[in-house]
């Protein structure tokens, strides 16, 4: 059976574009239109079309077509296209060709119009013709001949409509489905139909009289109301039925009045390959890639162009050859360094190899832990420690490697350069820097996989509960390791000058290389948590929490599962009869969530317990009960993986467990966090938290000399906006007045919107523009400061912060308004929040500094947004005391004064 596969481009474009959502490359570019339609197309060529079928793919040419001239708003209501799919749509017609498929579009018409004319035109040319959409304007075509296929779920899941399935879903033939839409008209088309007349309505006329004009013929035999919602809109109707109908006669241009022209005969494997690793699909080169070595063709020669030719000269070091290797070494200024060990945890993690390299395509691999004969002793590795302590080291995640080495009892080098730090701080936004990827952006190479090396054991131990790196050959580790290194050497070559370039120098060495051997130190330290404690209020959260779904249960007058939004939404509101906020689009269930329940607690006491259960179950399961999981059984204590590169702006994030997110406002929360205390019961805990440090940076930035004023004579400065917005002396400020200034203060910081204020102050949208207006009177260098940096970020693309730190400002420039908004909203906040990162960096590492020099046996154990916390003896407590709050406050000059709170406590 020849069949023709007819796709409705534009549409598959556009439900490609929404099904997935924010997609980009590492480089920021978006790409989730892009990538749905490769899936789309990689599906149907591989599980639909045959050679020598038939494919074309239609676009419309524009939103104006002839039915623009019957109806000027017809889709007049539809938003301009997104900037992220305008950017990708460039690349749409390249992309289906580079898959084998045609690409066809016509002046005036849509792509609907086109492939009612196929249909027509080849007739006589195809047995089957299967029009791929998600559009059901198409539905009218199916017939004998024709299938629809539609995009009903994802991208890639298609539901077939012939003749019977349409039957089935609509209760009438295909050929009614014109006068049912020009009934019904279609509101994402704006085309109008009759108003009044519903799915129901339109489709027991359709049943009872078949068409349109046969509707009109008999209104005297409808219902009084039926009559009179056909009378009043019959213009619409008739003017509804004329954009519904598709066009079948649409002239083709003798070039493509071929059906020959349009069969399949494969992919352009020289075309598509490059394409998807120009926008980084590498599941779907793996995927390709096997499909082409079936059909004879060799995907081996594009992938070899991906590499790096020669791959290197990787050379292993014995006891034998060691003493050349270390008179080599011992010329070099830097050299790139990588270790192997056999666990990922540097708690637990043993030294089973090192590699090294100070040319491009060269490295040395000195296996230490591995199991044949070929290791190179403890005493050769502590000669190259010594020999290199005046050499700088370049690794990739350095922190990971000293910290290894420091577990096993070796000193950290004095020099260093992270080529993973340096690329956060080149471009922040990017989100992830490991060396495969970025081996794979900078140099076009792809790395050998991790999960391939441990593939090469032939054997694991029996002994083991798993392999580790021990166990590969040293032949192997060699290649493997040796890359790692050569790899980190080239992107040390290229980063230091962009980092020269761009004038990072000072951030760089002066703030984050510093900074990393303050958080390997800090992580070293650890944070002790009272297991027992935790034993105990998880018994006892686990009682409250029974007591609520007891409760629940008994109003409900059933037991449901409160996991359920579906159970919810069938207990509270069709049993319980609770006023219902609305359905989801998608799914079509009870909306349940956090606002809704909220809203409902105000009056109803099953909400308010539902609110209840769901705080009390995520306490228990992310913090009381996951906690003790983390505590170290060598150490005792939870030592959290602090990210260096984690953040845009520069702030630290946390893993392993998330001690950024440790909950603060509600008593249960501070319930947590006594579990945090000393491990000696003589030594305390001292919390340094900044005041309002991001408040001041705004009065320094701005240069706003009411803030300043405000700062310098110590005002509470939230009761002095509200003095400010409410025209009130500031010793009349009531509380809710205090409150509504520091949602202010706090909410201007990131550039919110009147709406976003509204919302957060439940105040009219109206009034939150006033709120933010009279906030600009009281302080109206921060608006200027503001427009400053919007300007900075539309002439530059970036902002920076008081050190120099970079943030590229994407879509500064977009038509998207949404997109315009946020790219604003971050050169705003940038360069405050950014800037308090920075301080909070150089204050710990002067901290660090004071600790190490006085010798003191204080330690800093974590970091949280603006605090520190320092776990000390209570001998040393007044001298700790003064060493933070003297470097935590001077550590960087302000137009108003750095404050820092302190508290001595026995538990967090």
């Amino acid at each position: 059976m020849k069949k023709l596969y007819l796709l409705d481009g534009t549409g598959l474009v556009y439900r490609a574009f929404f099904a997935i959502r924010e997609l980009n490359t590492t480089e920021g570019e978006p790409v989730n239109a892009l990538y749905g339609l490769a899936r789309m197309l990689s599906t149907i060529l591989k599980n639909q079309i045959e050679m020598n079928d038939g494919v074309v793919f239609f676009l419309d040419k524009a939103r104006k077509t002839f039915r623009s001239e019957i109806y000027p708003d017809y889709k007049a209501q539809r938003p301009t296209m997104p900037d992220e799919l305008k950017y990708q749509m460039a690349f749409i017609e390249e992309f289906v060709n580079a898959f084998g498929i045609k690409v066809l579009s016509v002046e005036n018409y849509e792509a609907d119009d086109l492939i009612a004319t196929f249909i027509k035109r080849f007739d006589d040319d195809f047995d089957q013709f299967n029009v791929i959409t998600s559009d059901k304007d198409l539905l009218q075509l199916v017939g004998e001949k024709v299938q629809v296929l539609r995009t009903e779920k994802g991208v890639v899941n298609l539901k077939r409509y012939d003749e019977k399935a349409f039957v089935e879903k609509y209760g009438f033939k295909p050929s009614k489905m014109i006068d049912y839409l020009s009934l019904m008209g279609d509101k994402a088309d704006n085309i109008p139909g009759i108003k009044g007349i519903g799915d129901k309505r339109a489709k027991d006329l359709i049943d009872q009289f078949g068409t349109l004009e046969a509707i009109y013929n008999n209104l005297d035999k409808l219902t009084k109301a039926n009559r009179k919602r056909l009378e009043e809109s019959k213009d619409d109707g008739f003017m509804s039925k004329k954009l519904v109908i598709l066009k079948d006669d649409v002239q083709l241009s003798d070039d493509f009045d071929s059906s020959d022209f349009y069969l399949y005969s494969g992919i352009n494997k020289d075309k598509l390959f490059p394409l998807l690793k120009r926008f980084q699909f590498d599941s779907l080169i793996k995927e390709w890639s096997v499909e082409e070595k079936v059909q004879g063709l060799i995907f081996e020669e594009f992938h070899s162009q991906s590499k790096l030719e020669p791959l290197g000269d990787y050379k292993t070091v014995n006891d034998e050859n060691f003493e050349d290797f270390l008179n080599l070494i011992r010329e070099q200024k830097h050299f790139a360094f990588d270790t192997e060990t056999t666990s990922l945890n540097v708690r637990e993690a043993k030294l089973v190899g090192i590699s090294v390299s100070w040319n491009e395509g060269e490295a040395y691999y000195l296996p230490l832990l591995h199991n044949d004969d070929a290791n190179v002793s403890k005493e050769n590795l502590k000669r190259f420690l010594s020999a290199t302590k005046n050499i700088i080291y370049i690794g990739h995640n350095l922190k990971y490697d000293f910290s290894v080495l420091m577990n096993n009892g070796y000193e950290i080098p004095e020099k260093y350069f992270d080529t993973m730090i340096a690329s956060f701080v080149l471009d922040p936004d990017k989100g992830k820097h490991g060396l495969d990827l970025l081996a794979k952006n900078v140099f076009n190479h792809e790395m050998i996989k991790f999960e391939e090396v441990m593939k090469s054991i032939e054997t694991p131990p029996l002994m083991k509960k798993e392999a580790d790196f021990s166990d590969v050959s040293v032949e192997k580790a060699t290649e493997y390791s040796g890359e790692d290194a050569d790899f980190t050497f080239r992107l040390y070559n290229r980063f230091k000058d962009e980092i020269e370039t761009k004038g990072l120098s000072t951030l760089y060495y002066g703030m984050e290389m510093p900074f990393l051997k303050v958080l390997i130190e800090m992580e070293h330290n650890g944070v002790y948590f009272d297991r027992e404690y935790l034993r105990e209020l998880s018994v006892k959260t686990a009682q409250r929490i029974g007591e609520i779904v007891h409760r629940i249960y008994q109003i409900s007058g059933c037991e449901f599962n409160l996991n359920s939004p579906a159970q919810i939404g069938e207990i509270f509101f069709d049993k319980l009869g609770l006023p219902s906020q609305g359905k989801t689009a998608k799914s079509k269930k009870y909306k349940t969530g956090k606002e809704v329940l909220e809203k409902l607690a105000k009056d109803y006491d099953i909400a308010r317990l539902l609110l209840e259960y769901r705080k009390y179950s995520k306490l228990k399961s992310t913090y009381i009960d996951a906690i003790p999981n983390y505590i170290s059984d060598i150490t005792g204590r939870v030592h959290s993986s602090f990210n260096q590169a984690g953040t845009a702006t520069g702030r630290l994030s946390s893993s392993d467990p998330n001690l950024q997110n440790l909950p603060k406002k509600d008593s249960e929360g501070r319930e947590i966090r006594k579990a945090i205390k000393p491990q000696d019961p003589k030594w305390y805990l001292i919390s340094a938290d900044y005041s309002q440090v991001e408040l001041r940076l705004m009065a320094h930035i701005s240069g706003d000399e009411n803030l300043i004023e405000a700062f310098k004579e110590n005002m509470d400065i939230h009761a002095y906006t509200a003095s400010k917005i409410f025209n009130v002396a500031i010793n009349e400020v009531s509380e809710k007045q205090r409150n509504v200034g520091k949602t202010i203060n706090f909410s201007i910081i990131y550039g919110i919107s009147s709406y976003g204020l509204s919302s957060r102050l439940k105040i009219s949208i109206q009034e939150a523009k006033q709120f933010i207006d009279d906030y600009f009177k009281a302080y109206p260098y921060v608006k200027k400061f503001m427009k400053r940096m919007e300007k900075k970020a539309e002439d530059f693309g970036e902002v920076r912060t008081e050190f120099n730190r970079l943030r590229s400002i994407k879509y500064i420039n977009a038509k998207n308004r949404r997109l315009q908004e946020e790219a604003k909203r971050i050169a705003i906040n940038s360069p405050i929040q950014g800037t308090a990162a920075d301080i909070m960096k150089l204050a710990m590492i002067k901290i660090q500094k004071k600790i190490e020099d006085n010798a003191l046996k204080a330690k800093m154990i974590m970091q949280i947004h603006d605090e520190v916390v320092v776990e000390c003896p209570e001998f040393e407590l007044d001298q700790m005391k003064q060493i933070i709050k003297n470097e935590m406050e001077n550590v960087y000059q302000l137009k108003v004064p750095l404050s820092v709170d302190i508290e001595i406590l026995k538990e967090f």
